[in-house]
């Protein structure tokens, strides 16, 4: 049997939530992307049972490019030039450079066609890893980004079938959306850590996903940083803006001209746009008013190459006139606090915000509210708890009652009251909640 974390004030919390509005089924879906299992769990509120679509796409790998110019279009594969037996493989072989004794005696490598290589790698037939999760109300679909695969997928929000997917390559990650042109832009993962494998391109990819058979790519830009992981979009469609996670720049995309302007995040540091100072290591950022830009920063331990030693920089929550490209107010938290994914409030000019924090230091996940006007920020509440591990996705219903919260390291996606902040409840999103892995989340409401 599930257990799930209640909580006493859980039946008074969910009754003025769910009674004073006299719905029974007050709320729909919200989509999970749940890493570890290759899949997007389907979660019912009311319910809490948790439904699963399996992410089965027929992954391309490598050793499927039959052209060079194909093959280097990837970033993770690199072309072997053998003559007639030529051909693609992955970039990142840990067996290619070992001679044939070396190869034979190494454990995972393979001696083949006179040279090493991962034992079955060369067709990467790895995971999927779906990442991060977008709706389009208006035309109902949903779109789901895999990392590791590099596809995205789009399904029927109705039925939750899949409709076709796209190979994009390159480690995507974000997506925002244009719902009136049913076009959308892709992001780049960012470097992991260690864990994971990020994008190391300047490449933002523009989808048109207006047929209702089979999207297709129908532009690209390439900023003048690497790994733009946060994305946003504002209203008019106008605009589209990108963050580097490891260069700290904040970019401006221009769709009518395809100009591209770009600004530091942090302008004392006044460094080179082309290279990684992995210090801010912006998260996402989201356009509101059109002229307000937010940027989360998760910042932490960085190396400073002056000194030698290690610094630690506080979490930053950024305010930008995006129209002027000028920093309007930085709100910093505790330098392990890690603030990540962050949506806006329907209701007034506020956001919450995802502190994925420090399993090392209990109690330094949470999530907050924010409250912005044209001169600064402020905090309106926080709820920080040693329940909470690793905070990642977060999403609200379109009355701005509910909060969703994904828990990466707890296998939790947790509900908040957004007014006053308070858990109401905490679903299990799998019996085994050490393999989930829950990563970005959208809800359907």
């Amino acid at each position: 049997m599930k257990k799930h974390i209640l909580f006493f004030s859980f039946i008074t919390i969910s009754c003025s939530i769910f009674d004073q509005q006299n719905i029974e089924t007050p709320y729909g879906k919200v989509y999970v992307a749940l890493q570890g299992l290759d899949a997007v769990g389907i979660v019912n509120i009311e319910s809490e049972e948790v439904e699963r679509v399996n992410i089965e796409y027929n992954s391309m790998g490598c050793g499927n490019y039959l052209s060079q110019s194909e093959c280097e279009v990837d970033a993770g594969c690199v072309w072997h030039n053998m003559g007639s037996m030529s051909h693609c493989m992955d970039s990142i072989d840990e067996c290619m450079n070992l001679n044939e004794s070396d190869c034979i005696n190494s454990e995972g490598c393979d001696w083949m066609m006179n040279m090493c290589m991962n034992s079955g790698g060369s067709m990467n037939m790895g995971t999927h890893t779906p990442h991060f999760i977008s709706i389009d109300d208006i035309n109902q679909y949903w779109f789901v980004t895999t990392i590791t695969s590099g596809y995205l997928g789009r399904y029927n929000l109705d039925t939750d079938e899949l409709i076709d997917n796209i190979f994009v390559g390159d480690s995507p990650a974000l997506i925002s959306l244009n719902e009136e042109s049913k076009k959308l832009y892709i992001s780049r993962m960012m470097p992991m850590q260690g864990m994971m494998t990020g994008s190391e391109s300047s490449l933002i990819q523009e989808i048109d996903y207006s047929d209702p058979i089979k999207m297709i790519q129908s532009n690209e830009y390439v900023i003048g940083s690497p790994a733009p992981h946060g994305i946003s979009i504002n209203s008019a469609g106008s605009e589209v803006y990108t963050v580097s996670n490891t260069a700290d720049w904040f970019y401006k995309i221009n769709l009518l001209t395809n100009y591209i302007e770009g600004a530091p995040l942090d302008s004392n540091l006044n460094n080179s746009s082309n290279i990684a100072v992995n210090r801010l290591k912006p998260i996402q950022c989201l356009s509101v008013n059109d002229s307000i830009l937010f940027i989360t920063c998760s910042s932490g331990i960085a190396y400073n190459s002056y000194t030698g030693e290690n610094d630690t920089i506080p979490g930053i929550i950024q305010m930008w006139n995006s129209n002027t490209m000028k920093l309007i107010d930085n709100l910093d938290f505790s330098w392990n606090s890690s603030p990540w994914h962050l949506v806006n409030s329907p209701k007034n000019n506020s956001i919450f915000v995802v502190l994925s924090g420090d399993n090392l230091y209990p109690g330094s996940a949470g999530v907050v509210n924010i409250q912005y006007d044209d001169s600064g920020l402020n905090i309106l509440w926080d709820n920080y708890s040693e329940l909470f591990k690793t905070l990642h996705g977060i999403d609200i219903t379109n009355d701005g009652q509910l909060l969703f919260v994904s828990g990466r390291g707890d296998g939790m996606l947790h509900l908040f009251d957004s007014e006053s902040g308070e858990l109401i409840k905490s679903i299990e999103l799998d019996e085994n909640l050490a393999s989930i892995m829950a990563g970005g989340i959208s809800s359907a409401y």
